[in-house]
């Protein structure tokens, strides 16, 4: 029970545990062994290696019916701390396990992770030991878990996911199984079937931190509705971060089926933004921000958040300054709005989306009446939405205010273009 609330972080729990553990069976080593762990992972590495010396006292004989687990438990707290490895103290623990119980697959997979943070660059060596496990255990879900892992760790998300698979159908309970796939799909950003893995894992191991991994999966998912839910129960439960604070605003700026969703976002930018230090403040921050005040009816301001994106951020800042332009055409300030258009495309249109390439093409004929630039921009539009019958008629009244003695009658084949293609979309 020690052992699985370390795992969820509950390490104070877990001391307590251990500590009643030793007060009602002071001859069992795993006690000592156990608040051990807890010590070392406190950094008490001084007390931890009195706790356990008194548990290599117990086994000393190799009799101990409880010395190999010992050996193993000892080494695998050598392995898995974050600061304080000893990895080969570790290999020197295991391959003494293995003297004693050399048929038990444990040793093989613990010796596996030891090796394998001991030549990151080689997994042979961890491999061959996971290897042993199976031939000793070939329903051994560990086992197959570590060599998923491994796959992972070389980039083979493929080959990686089928071990996880494996895992999951040798042992349809083994949690950490879905852990580590979900882990993976979210690396490779296959966001839906994180979803799935983290939902199985949650009904075998509801932990907080698991709960936050999945809620973050639905928001990487576009998942917003569900992620708001999510992400609200884990405030209301008392965790909470500025990552939790920032995806509550963005997803609260992109749902529109929700009461307050804009005040709600912008609580919720505050909160980020008093938190959050300078050097961890995206681009992205500044113009969801931006855009909750632009749907708050709040223009100037948006304006303001969306000009410190294009500066936090001048390799990526195009979209922004669409955002921009979107605001002064809202605003019908078509001069500010082509002065936008033109900072995104830098002289190259493609990168407007069609609904840009109409809006700077309308800007040009209401605006500045450059009918020239607004034909070749509707004559751009055509080409890229040749069914979409507005960048037809556009383009015939920007060439008829070109030619209004229809000298060269330059509207009549986009005119007749603009029939052609409405008809068609009324036989739809």
């Amino acid at each position: 029970f020690g052992e699985s609330l370390m795992k969820d972080d509950k390490l104070d729990s877990a001391k307590i545990v251990w500590e009643q553990g030793l007060k009602s069976d002071v001859g069992n080593p795993m006690n000592y062994v156990g608040l051990a762990k807890y010590l070392w992972f406190k950094g008490d590495t001084t007390q931890a290696n009195v706790n356990i010396d008194k548990a290599f006292e117990i086994t000393k004989k190799k009799s101990h019916p409880q010395k190999a687990e010992v050996l193993r438990q000892v080494a695998s707290i050598y392995i898995e701390t974050e600061k304080f490895k000893k990895l080969d103290a570790s290999i020197e623990l295991l391959n003494k396990a293995i003297e004693i119980e050399p048929n038990n697959p444990d040793n093989y997979i613990v010796l596996g992770d030891a090796l394998e943070l001991k030549t990151p660059e080689n997994g042979s060596f961890a491999i061959k030991n996971y290897n042993k496990a199976l031939e000793l255990n070939p329903r051994s879900p560990k086992a197959v878990l570590r060599t998923a892992k491994l796959y992972e760790r070389a980039q083979n998300p493929k080959l990686a996911n089928q071990k996880f698979k494996e895992a999951q159908a040798l042992d349809p309970n083994f949690a950490p199984a879905y852990r580590g796939n979900a882990e993976l799909n979210m690396k490779f950003q296959q966001f839906e079937t994180a979803i799935e893995n983290w939902e199985s894992y949650i009904k075998l191991n509801n932990t907080i931190e698991a709960r936050y991994r999945y809620a973050t999966a639905l928001f990487q998912d576009s998942k917003f509705n569900l992620a708001i839910t999510e992400l609200n129960k884990l405030q209301s439960e008392g965790f909470s971060n500025m990552y939790i604070d920032r995806m509550l605003a963005y997803s609260y700026c992109q749902v529109d089926d929700i009461e307050n969703a804009v005040l709600t976002g912008l609580k919720h930018m505050d909160a980020f933004f008093k938190i959050a230090s300078k050097d961890q403040i995206l681009a992205s921050d500044y113009k969801f921000k931006g855009l909750l005040f632009n749907k708050n009816g709040q223009d100037s301001l948006a304006l303001i958040e969306l000009e410190k994106a294009t500066l936090i951020d001048k390799d990526n800042q195009t979209d922004a300054l669409g955002d921009i332009a979107e605001i002064f055409i809202k605003q019908k300030d078509y001069t500010n709005a082509i002065k936008a258009f033109n900072r995104k495309t830098n002289g190259d249109a493609s990168l407007l989306s069609v609904k840009e390439l109409y809006n700077v093409a309308k800007a040009y004929y209401f605006g500045e009446k450059n009918y020239k630039a607004a034909d070749s921009c509707f004559a751009n539009l055509a080409e890229r939405a040749p069914t979409y019958a507005p960048a037809y008629l556009w383009r015939a009244r920007s060439s008829y205010s070109l030619d209004e003695n229809n000298e060269l009658w330059l509207a009549k084949d986009h005119f007749l273009r603009f029939l052609e293609v409405l008809g068609e979309e009324d036989m739809k």
